[in-house]
């Protein structure tokens, strides 16, 4: 068997993330595709087994520093399932382009799937009390009733659609600023620059106290129709209550324009407020992935940060616990 591993092509990503990917039920689209291919930041690998394409990895090199160490995380992690159990693929894959890429000095964090917690633990990537859960919703079976409550917000613009990524800088620097919080605002004007990006803002006297992020996650025709299915990454709001309004915001937007499906990562574990929420609108719970980390002590489960954070980023990059130091 010849393993070769090499930068991945644009073409080689596309296949993984719009065909491979969605075997295992991780949706992407080709705005994603371009997006983290682009993103000049990142560095994927992918691995050939007697010249066929077998899987990939993405490093993320953040801009960020926590308390004075580099931050990266590492995603899309994928060997074909013909090439899993064999432990030599992956392995060989994480080797060359992980673990030769950092060093004891950085605080690599990523998420990590359950099935994977312990390959990631020998590798000295603990997990910490940080769950992201999955949660999605499909439209047809929504009830609508709740959303009106938005539309008097909407005609008074206190939620507005911006087109400028400018307009939501002050909010993000809010959260993210100082060194720790450099890679996320870098990351978030590249994530919502996108052409397919729809984000929506809520304003207090006309200032930003809030907003949510849609991206598209699948797109597809069928019969002449097309599919559309979006996730919220991210949605962040000083309080739950502008929190719940935004989303009702996004989903009322997709709704409005016959989209399937919207998906979604959070903290929010059944039983907390915002989960209810979520229940409330139909959200189901379907899975989750670990927060991981080889420093876990930097991890704080009580960050700040983390009230103003209702959906995350993707789940490629680190969490943004990570970026709430300063």
């Amino acid at each position: 068997m010849n393993l070769t591993i090499t930068p991945i092509k644009e073409d080689e990503l596309s296949v993984l993330m719009l065909e491979e990917a969605a075997k295992e039920g991780w949706l992407y689209s080709s705005y994603d595709v371009d997006c983290y291919f682009n993103y000049p930041l990142n560095r994927i690998y992918a691995i050939n087994v007697d010249d066929e394409l077998a899987g990939c990895v993405l490093l993320h090199e953040s801009l960020s520093r926590v308390q004075g160490r580099p931050l990266r995380s590492a995603g899309f992690f994928l060997v074909k399932e013909k090439y899993r159990g064999q432990r030599v693929v992956g392995p060989l894959l994480w080797q060359n382009a992980i673990t030769a890429s950092i060093s004891r000095e950085m605080l690599v964090c990523f998420h990590a799937v359950p099935r994977a917690v312990n390959f990631y633990e020998r590798l000295g990537f603990l997990r910490t009390s940080l769950v992201n859960i999955f949660y999605s919703l499909q439209l047809k079976q929504i009830n609508n009733a709740p959303l009106a409550t938005i539309i008097p917000l909407i005609e008074n613009g206190v939620l507005k659609r911006i087109v400028s990524f400018q307009e939501i800088d002050g909010y993000t620097e809010t959260l993210f600023n100082g060194t720790s919080g450099a890679g996320f605002f870098d990351f978030i004007h590249h994530w919502v620059s996108r052409p397919d990006a729809i984000i929506l803002a809520y304003y207090e006297q006309g200032v930003v106290k809030g907003y949510g992020v849609l991206t598209v996650c699948k797109q597809s025709r069928k019969k002449g129709e097309t599919s559309l299915c979006y996730r919220v990454s991210p949605l962040y709001a000083d309080s739950i209550e502008i929190a719940d309004s935004l989303l009702k915001a996004l989903i009322y937007y997709t709704w409005q324009n016959k989209v399937d499906r919207i998906e979604l990562n959070s903290l929010a574990s059944l039983g907390t407020a915002f989960a209810h929420k979520l229940a409330d609108l139909g959200f189901i719970a379907s899975g989750m992935n670990y927060v991981v980390a080889n420093h876990g002590h930097l991890i704080d489960s009580k960050a700040a940060i983390l009230d103003k954070i209702f959906t995350s980023l993707p789940l490629e990059y680190p969490h943004e616990v990570t970026g709430g130091f300063d």
